[in-house]
């Protein structure tokens, strides 16, 4: 559970949170339900590897990858301003690197189709319709 605490708090913004305290339990005790300690070991293995930048699922190595096989035509990297997981620099970087676009959406954590859904649509909708 504690765990479980933990990726909540670090994946929602505090007013999120606050806003949807009474379900916080609900939703730790899910996690700690479903998710067994290989399978979080797993995850937590696997994110440190990719903090390597020379690691082959570095972020920035995937998306230097897509850009230099032309793959995408181009991207929207989203970015809550209070994400714990990925800094907003992380973020500018990601698009840098892949020749996207960046936006930062004030207010949101990691989590942010859920915690500012309408703020993340406008955002994709307004991608998309870009010729």
């Amino acid at each position: 559970q504690g765990f479980g605490y933990q990726i909540t708090l670090a994946s929602y913004s505090s007013s999120f949170l606050a806003e949807h305290e009474a379900r916080v339990p609900k939703w730790v005790d899910a996690l700690a339900r479903e998710c067994t300690s290989e399978g979080v070991g797993a995850i937590i293995a696997e994110t440190l590897a990719t903090e390597e930048e020379e690691h082959p699922l570095h972020t920035e190595r995937l998306a230097s990858r897509i850009a230099s096989a032309g793959a995408v035509e181009g991207g929207l990297i989203i970015s809550g301003t209070e994400d714990a997981f990925s800094t907003l620099s992380s973020g500018a970087d990601l698009a840098r690197v892949a020749g996207w676009e960046h936006l930062p959406i004030e207010g949101a954590a990691h989590a942010v189709p859920l915690e500012k859904p309408r703020a993340w649509r406008d955002a994709v909708k307004g991608f998309l319709a870009k010729p």
